[in-house]
């Protein structure tokens, strides 16, 4: 929201909790959508705006996610064995491709969902 004044209107109208934005409320959306429950959310999810609004806010955050999470990032001045190195990308890699298969699933569910 402090990229996007936009986005905190829009957090602050699908998310206000008692006079605040609980960003906690996001993950458990999100995990359900993941699983395609979406009956706690009907309410949310029904809305037009929010889902033309929301896809665009999730992809802005998989970018900040990925621009802030170092872990993936390998540092070249400790490489040591070429074994134990190819095998830490490899789970790098693994762990990078459910963060996208999870946003992506996501994405589609909340497609889906109308």
């Amino acid at each position: 929201s402090k990229e996007d004044a936009n986005y905190d209107l829009f957090l602050n109208k699908y998310f206000n909790d008692e006079g605040y934005c609980d960003v906690w409320r996001i993950p458990h959306l999100l995990i359900d959508v993941y699983q395609g429950n979406f009956e706690f959310h009907s309410k949310t999810l029904d809305s037009d705006e929010f889902l033309s609004v929301f896809p665009h806010f999730l992809v802005r955050f998989y970018n900040y996610c990925l621009s802030e999470y170092k872990p993936f990032l390998f540092d070249e001045h400790k490489l040591g064995d070429v074994q134990h190195t190819v095998l830490e990308i490899k789970t790098k890699q693994h762990l990078m491709n459910i963060a996208m298969d999870s946003f992506c699933r996501v994405l589609e569910n909340l497609k889906l969902y109308k």
